[in-house]
């Protein structure tokens, strides 16, 4: 099984495989930080052929995900690394927006996880204050959020 990025440079069609996703991903990244996003044609697998005389069968992995809506640029930290996909846990129906939400009870590691599913903050040691009367958390990055987890 192979993972393969076809993408243009000058008009010419290239295409580069390798036999995991991780070296894929490398090599888009490169891409689009020479060329620009616009340049990746296709991504996707090549599984092999049932018999050696067929062409492997091509799985196209499908375009970035539309997201519902805007990403709060005010309470979120994401990732450099653009991952396309959002956490549709992070969507916050009462602002309209994909924001930062922090995961975790009084036992496990309190975690803050952002709309791209990168992790910001991660730790028993996060919370710099709690205001028990108003249930806000105040967090070593100065950010705010309810004790449902959501940015206030």
């Amino acid at each position: 099984m192979k993972y393969y990025v076809i993408w243009e440079e000058s008009g010419v069609k290239k295409k580069k495989t390798y036999s995991s996703k991780p070296g894929v991903a490398y090599w888009k990244k490169k891409i689009i930080s020479l060329l620009g996003e616009k340049a990746i044609v296709e991504e996707g697998q090549e599984l092999p052929a049932e018999n050696e005389d067929e062409e492997p069968t091509k799985v196209v992995m499908t375009e970035k995900e539309k997201p519902l809506g805007p990403v709060d640029e005010e309470k979120t930290r994401l990732s450099p690394d653009k991952t396309g996909k959002f956490v549709l846990s992070n969507w916050n129906s009462q602002t309209g927006t994909y924001t930062s939400r922090i995961y975790g009870s009084i036992t496990d590691k309190k975690r803050v996880i952002e709309p791209d599913g990168s992790i910001s903050l991660e730790g028993d040691d996060i919370i710099k204050k709690h205001d028990k009367e108003k249930g806000i958390y105040t967090l070593t990055d100065g950010r705010k959020f309810s004790v449902m987890g959501w940015p206030v």
